[in-house]
């Protein structure tokens, strides 16, 4: 008689929530002065908004590929800033065989056109080697990233004090032991078990400040349908730890891998 199993993982890798905070600049969607063609796509749901981006023409980003993801503080609008828009945007990037973000799609908007708007533009000036990644899309690389734009000055216009570097202490959510997953042999789908059905299924969750869960996406799917709803019923159902700042907790957003196996 096959006996199922379930593994999670909870990890941030190169998927880490870059934070974008301090005093107004330039804005980052000063793309490329050259030929470069675009193709933005609009959300169904809301008229003007942005939905994704795809580049049409060669990519002409210079320089090797980067290994890390970092979003400079310049990317934040002046405009948001000045409104004190602050917000989440979870993106998908797909990649061209230069490492260069061919295709951007928001799976998560912010509230606010500007955030959205910046956050497409932003990406198109993506080169980065995302050769480990286990996702693909149209046969490309591909992977979800999460930005965080959230301002540090209390005032209503942020001064250029706040663009003083900060040390601060973070913290990833991670699991409660008191409220543990439901993962194991009992929470494995009975009609996969009959199917055979083996795989890994990544989740990337937003945790709020308060251990519970606001929001989860599949970032790599198993393959089976069956065990991608029990990997998100799970997380949905479980509390965390929540993320800290310099022990102070926030919400933040970390991908969760659960591996189901059947064993013999």
């Amino acid at each position: 008689m096959s006996k199922a199993c379930a593994l999670v993982c909870i990890a941030a890798l190169c998927l880490e929530s870059a934070a974008i905070s301090g005093s107004p600049g330039e804005n980052s969607d000063s793309a490329e002065k050259d030929k470069t063609q675009y193709l933005v796509t609009g959300r169904p749901d809301k008229s003007g908004f942005p939905l994704s981006i795809t580049r049409l023409t060669a990519c002409t980003i210079p320089g090797p590929p980067a290994t890390r993801i970092v979003v400079p503080s310049e990317a934040y609008p002046d405009e948001s800033r000045r409104a004190r828009e602050a917000g989440q945007v979870i993106m998908r990037f797909v990649f061209d065989r230069d490492w260069c973000v061919r295709k951007a799609t928001i799976i998560q908007p912010s509230r606010f056109y500007q955030l959205d708007d910046a956050s497409l533009k932003w990406a198109m000036t993506l080169k980065f080697d995302a050769s480990k990644t286990k996702q693909f899309e149209d046969g490309q690389p591909a992977i979800t990233f999460p930005i965080n734009f959230a301002l540090t000055s209390p005032r209503d216009e942020p001064t250029a004090t706040t663009d003083a570097p900060q040390v601060v202490v973070h913290i990833e959510p991670h699991s409660d032991p008191r409220h543990p997953l439901r993962i194991g042999e009992e929470f494995y789908p009975d009609e996969a078990k009959r199917r055979h059905e083996e795989g890994d299924v990544t989740v990337l969750a937003t945790i709020r400040a308060d251990g519970t869960v606001e929001h989860l996406v599949v970032q790599s799917s198993s393959g089976f349908p069956l065990l991608d709803q029990a990997a998100l019923n799970a997380i949905r159902k479980s509390r965390f730890l929540p993320a800290t700042d310099d022990g102070i907790p926030v919400r933040a957003t970390v991908p969760i891998s659960v591996t189901w196996r059947l064993t013999r």
